[in-house]
C-alpha cells in the first residue's frame, strides 16, 4: 500500500506538506500541489478513510439501502443517486434488502460499521425498521432521509412521489375516454402498497371496485402481470380499462391479450406504473405513470448532504413530487 510517506520521499518534501496538498490546504503554493498530485496519481495512492474516520475526517461514504435492483425503476434511481453523490465527492455503498426486514436491519449495521457519513433509505414499507433507523440516528449521530416513503412518518426527512395523485390521473383520464369498468393487475409484494391507491383513485371519481377485475399474481414482474392477466381471462370477466401495479406487470399482461387475439386499446386501455426505459420501446408503446425519479434522487441527496454538513439542522423536511401522466399508444 502506498503510503504519504512513499509520496514525500519521491516528491522531496515533508509528510505533513504531502498531507496539506492531498487536503487542498491554501498554505502550500499551486506547484508544489500539482506536482504532489502527480506523484500520488503515478503511485496509484488511495485514501485511507477507515484511518481518516478514526481521525475525526468524513469518511465521504453514503450507504444506500435499496429494496431491489431487478426493477428498472429501481435501477433508475441507483443511477441518479450515484451521479449526484459522486459529483459531490462521495460514494455509495449499496444493500439490497429484497423488502425484508431483517436484511434491511443487517444493512443498517453494516453502514454503522462502515462509518458511513449519512443514510438514504428507499421505499421504507417496513415499519419496524424505523426504530432501528431512531437507534442509528441518536447512537451513532448519523443522519438518514427517506426516498419513497408510503407513509408520512414525524420527525423523519423524506422526499416522495405524489403516487395517488398519479394513479387518479391515469383514472380520470379513462374515464374521460368513456371507460367505467376498471381492472387492476399486481403482484403480492405491490399489491399493499398501490392497490389502496387505485381504490381511492376509483372512488374520487365515483366508481366502486370490482373485485372480480382484480388479480394478485404470486410471481413478480412481467410473469407476474402474465398469470394475472391469464387469470383474469380465464374467469370470463371483462374490464375495458386495465391499471397495472407497475410497469412490467403491464407488460406481461400485454403478452396475453395479444396471444388470446385481443386487441390494445380496442378490447383493453392499459396503463403502467413507473415510466420504466422499455415503456417507449414496446410494439405499442405503453401508457404510464411517470415519477420524477431523477428529481427525487437529487432533492434526497441533497437534503442527505446538507444534513451531513450540518449537524446542529434538526429542521425536518417533508417533499412531495407529482408524477405525469405519459400518454402512448395502449390507451
Amino acid at each position: 500500500m502506498i503510503t504519504l510517506k512513499d509520496i514525500a520521499l519521491k516528491a522531496g518534501v515533508n509528510v505533513s506538506t504531502v498531507s496539506r496538498a492531498l487536503n487542498k490546504n491554501s498554505d502550500i503554493s499551486g506547484t508544489t500541489r500539482e506536482s504532489i498530485l502527480r506523484i500520488a496519481a503515478e503511485l496509484g495512492y488511495r485514501p485511507n478513510y477507515a484511518a481518516q474516520t478514526l481521525a475525526g475526517k468524513a469518511s465521504k461514504l453514503v450507504g444506500v439501502l435499496i429494496p431491489d435492483i431487478r426493477s428498472g425503476y429501481f435501477d433508475t434511481i441507483i443511477g441518479f443517486l450515484e451521479e449526484f453523490l459522486t459529483a459531490q465527492g462521495y460514494s455509495p455503498i449499496l444493500a439490497i434488502t429484497d423488502f425484508d426486514l431483517k436484511r434491511e436491519i443487517e444493512a443498517l449495521e453494516l453502514f454503522c460499521n462502515r462509518q458511513v457519513d449519512g443514510i438514504l433509505v428507499s421505499l421504507p414499507t417496513n415499519a419496524g425498521i424505523l426504530r432501528h433507523i431512531d437507534e442509528v440516528r441518536a447512537t451513532y449521530h448519523i443522519p438518514v432521509v427517506l426516498l419513497e416513503s408510503l407513509t408520512h412518518w414525524d420527525n423523519y426527512d423524506d422526499v416522495m412521489v405524489d403516487d395517488a395523485f398519479g394513479m387518479t390521473a391515469a383514472v380520470e383520464y379513462l374515464k374521460g375516454k368513456g371507460h367505467t369498468d376498471f381492472g387492476f393487475l399486481t403482484d403480492e409484494t405491490n399489491y399493499p402498497i398501490r392497490f389502496p391507491m387505485f381504490r381511492a383513485a376509483l372512488e374520487s371519481n365515483g366508481l366502486a371496485v370490482n373485485e372480480d377485475f382484480v388479480r394478485v399474481s404470486t410471481e413478480r414482474f412481467e410473469k407476474g402481470g402474465y398469470l394475472a392477466m391469464k387469470a383474469l381471462l380465464a374467469s370470463g370477466t371483462r374490464p375495458t380499462a386495465l391499471l397495472a401495479g407497475y410497469d412490467s406487470i403491464a407488460i406481461g399482461a400485454m403478452r396475453v391479450i395479444y396471444e388470446a387475439g385481443l386487441r390494445i386499446p380496442e378490447d383493453f386501455a392499459i396503463v403502467g406504473n413507473d415510466n420504466i426505459p422499455e415503456a417507449s420501446f414496446l410494439y405499442q408503446c405503453l401508457t404510464t405513470i411517470a415519477p420524477p425519479v431523477r428529481e427525487l434522487a437529487r432533492m434526497g441527496t441533497e437534503l442527505l448532504l446538507e444534513k451531513i454538513g450540518d449537524p446542529e439542522n434538526k429542521v425536518v423536511h417533508n417533499i412531495r413530487l407529482r408524477p405525469e401522466l405519459i400518454i402512448r399508444e395502449t390507451t
